[in-house]
């Protein structure tokens, strides 16, 4: 596993760098570091669940099968416009709750 994630990891951080996603000011000295990454041994951490791959998807089966806005949230329902008018909170302004326009 360390030797694939060494590799799969330095593969797409040179993809970022080739096509711009990562822009770095000297090219040639951050290949010689990805080089000498390589080179270096890499401790890659992945331990078993605890209660095995049933309680991982039990989990998981929680998140991936809700809905994106509950009952509870929706303020108004106009079917001609076909438009929903719902309550979140804003994350980015510290949890501020708000109503969608």
């Amino acid at each position: 596993m360390q030797k694939i994630y060494k590799a799969y990891f330095l593969q797409q951080l040179r993809l970022l760098i080739a096509n711009g996603s990562l822009q770095i000011a000297d090219a040639a000295v951050v290949e010689q570091c990805i080089q000498q990454a390589g080179y270096n041994p890499w401790n890659v951490y992945a331990k078993k669940p605890f209660g095995g791959s049933l309680q991982v998807l039990n989990y998981l089966g929680r998140y991936t099968h809700k809905v994106a806005i509950t009952a509870h949230r929706i303020e108004a329902i106009d079917e001609t416009n076909q438009t929903i008018r719902f309550k979140y909170k804003d994350y980015h302004a510290r949890g501020t709750k708000k109503k969608s326009r």
